[in-house]
């Protein structure tokens, strides 16, 4: 039986008919009641964006009133994405409506300077400081991840990939484990472990409608590219585990796909903390992040000096 939070779900577009605080369209800290970072300082008509992007998006499986974030969430399937948990409603309206007006030839290009501008190296020194290395399970990889987002700044993008994918996939088995639960030598049983943070949330007294959004993009991901036989994947950027793992995959080393990567991570922290309980905000900048941070743009301006020697 879905609970009443769920069924009665908040509507967002209820929301955006009175007078609304101001929210920043950057990844900072607070959060709303389904874990989307909140700030100050961004005028209300951005709110107006996320309101009226392809309202009109039904998903007729879907027994819960349909509100602005399944839009989102539909705009954001297009291009291989998912709703990441961290940053600000007005930034999903602003990366919402950059898909929605671009030509399908040009949508990827888009929304890869705008996710660049995101992903930053404050932005993934604070993550590392903060989330990866404080949440249950991911806490156990925090120094894989760490080599990873060096090896993204130093501009060895498919060694980073390459580097996060079992990362993924390790993290969703510690939490199967911990549960009794088997996942075995295969990836079989890794898809019923996404849909089970989806029923999580659903069978919560606390369920709220928009995280169940998330969590169910979050799965259907999983289950339609990451996790399909490499035969039927048909997604962008050939961010496929099989594909990436077994080299029958060539063309993934880009920047896309390490951001769909943290962003797999992010919801997995957020997937998580709902359980085990932890911070689902975006946490503030520490001197210790500063440092992290700095070691990043060296590494990144590194990158921008490489010679390539031809290869």
């Amino acid at each position: 039986m879905t609970p009443p939070y769920c069924s009665g779900r908040q509507n967002l577009d209820v929301l955006w008919s009175r007078k609304m605080p101001t929210y920043s369209a950057r990844p900072r800290g607070g959060s709303t009641s389904a874990g989307i970072s909140r700030a100050s300082s961004t005028e209300e008509e951005q709110w107006a964006t996320l309101s009226n992007v392809n309202t009109q998006v039904q998903t007729a499986t879907n027994p819960r009133t349909q509100g602005a974030l399944d839009s989102v969430a539909s705009l954001f399937k297009e291009v291989d994405w998912l709703i990441p948990p961290y940053f600000t409603l007005p930034f999903l309206a602003n990366l919402a409506h950059a898909i929605e007006v671009a030509s399908p030839a040009e949508r990827l290009k888009v929304i890869q300077v705008i996710l660049t501008d995101a992903y930053t190296p404050d932005y993934l020194a604070r993550a590392i400081i903060e989330r990866y290395s404080k949440t249950t399970y991911v806490q156990e990889f925090k120094r894989d991840i760490d080599e990873s987002i060096r090896a993204y700044f130093v501009g060895y993008k498919r060694v980073a990939i390459v580097a996060l994918v079992p990362i993924v996939e390790g993290i969703v088995r510690e939490v199967a484990t911990s549960h009794g639960r088997n996942i075995g030598r295969g990836t079989a049983k890794l898809n019923e472990e996404f849909q089970k943070f989806v029923d999580r949330e659903i069978q919560s007294l606390h369920c709220y409608g928009d995280r169940v959004v998330m969590l169910e993009s979050l799965r259907s991901f999983v289950r339609e590219n990451f996790l399909i036989d490499t035969d039927s994947y048909t997604g962008f950027n050939e961010l496929n585990r099989h594909g990436i793992l077994h080299r029958i995959f060539r063309n993934f080393g880009d920047d896309l796909n390490f951001f769909r990567l943290i962003n797999l991570l992010d919801l997995l922290c957020f997937a998580i903390c709902l359980e085990k309980g932890g911070a689902i905000t975006t946490p503030p900048t520490t001197p210790e992040s500063l440092k992290l941070a700095r070691h990043y743009m060296v590494l990144k301006s590194m990158n921008a000096n490489m010679t390539p020697f031809g290869l």
